[in-house]
């Protein structure tokens, strides 16, 4: 099954953990066009921004996926101390949405995977639910940011190199 849908502008990170399945991501984008891959065990982190065009192609079978989205100014009150910038290596997540969206495939940590089991087998009803999944989601946040901050710093280590 492939979905396309038109222009847009998005002013929220999200994340896309896939439990089960693969899928296709085609964004087309001033910068042209960039295909990413997903499947089983892994997750796409994308930023606020906008797109031209965005394709998802499905595999037949189940497609199981558990996707969290922030607006940027609760991404911002996160992770940058009051009144300050926030730090070198997630400042590329903070986009205006005339800038083109950032994405990136991750391997889910086997950490996260616990973090993601906790989620969906939650124990609790009501506002005690609540505050345990938000807990959940803000632990799985920073684990996913201490991925893209290695991700970041290796990547500015081989430039530095070449």
């Amino acid at each position: 099954m492939i979905v396309s849908r038109p222009e847009a502008e998005c002013d929220e990170l999200g994340w896309f953990f896939w439990l089960s399945g693969n899928e296709e991501w085609r964004v087309k984008s001033a910068l042209g066009e960039t295909s990413y891959a997903v499947d089983t065990g892994k997750y796409l982190l994308h930023s606020a921004g906008s797109r031209d065009q965005l394709s998802n192609n499905y595999d037949q079978g189940t497609l199981s996926q558990i996707y969290l989205i922030i607006s940027q100014n609760v991404f911002r009150s996160f992770a940058a101390l009051p009144e300050e910038e926030l730090p070198k290596y997630l400042q590329h997540l903070d986009r205006s949405i005339r800038q083109d969206i950032y994405c990136r495939i991750g391997r889910t940590q086997p950490t996260m995977a616990a973090v993601l089991q906790q989620i969906l087998h939650c124990p609790y009803q009501g506002m005690i639910k609540r505050a345990y999944l938000e807990g959940k989601v803000i632990e799985l946040m920073a684990l996913v940011l201490e991925n893209e901050d290695t991700t970041q710093q290796e990547a500015i280590q081989k430039k530095s190199q070449a």
